[in-house]
């Protein structure tokens, strides 16, 4: 998305970040009017905080992954930098995904392009970790297959 590494890293902690419970913010907010697309403050701080968490965990997936790959190239293990390069995805996705929660806390006004740009990198981050749970699972029947046929 032409984004500089500089704006994916940047990170300024909310204040107050998690004071608030879900139940809290639905409660308070009330029903919107109609056309009204506009988030309360309670709600811009949830996304905020959201960011925040979502900034320092796609940082650290980023970070253990440059080193992890680092670490993958010295050692000449291809397999396992391949499962690294998935982690630094990961991150990536959890980053853009933050950055644009973010944009929807700090938005002035009824635009959600922030809110379902959010949505869609979570949506491909939670599908890439689905899909490998997926095939650890198939990895890991099949070993127990092949160990209960050898033995």
């Amino acid at each position: 998305m032409g984004e500089r590494i500089e704006d994916v890293f940047e990170l300024k902690e909310p204040s107050k970040v998690g004071q608030s419970s879900a139940e809290d913010l639905t409660m308070s907010a009330g029903p919107a009017p109609s056309g009204n697309h506009q988030l309360t403050k309670e709600h811009s701080h949830e996304f905020g905080a959201a960011a925040y968490w979502m900034g320092i965990m796609g940082r650290l997936a980023v970070l253990f992954g440059i080193v992890g790959s680092l670490w993958c190239i010295i050692a000449g293990d291809i397999p396992q930098f391949l499962a690294v390069i998935v982690g630094i995805i990961i991150g990536i996705w959890t980053l853009r995904a933050a950055k644009a929660f973010k944009r929807v806390a700090e938005a002035t006004g009824p635009d959600i392009r922030d809110l379902v740009e959010a949505v869609v990198n979570l949506k491909k981050l939670y599908r890439l970790q689905a899909v490998l749970v997926a095939v650890a699972a198939g990895l890991i029947i099949l070993l127990v297959l092949a160990a209960a046929l050898r033995g």
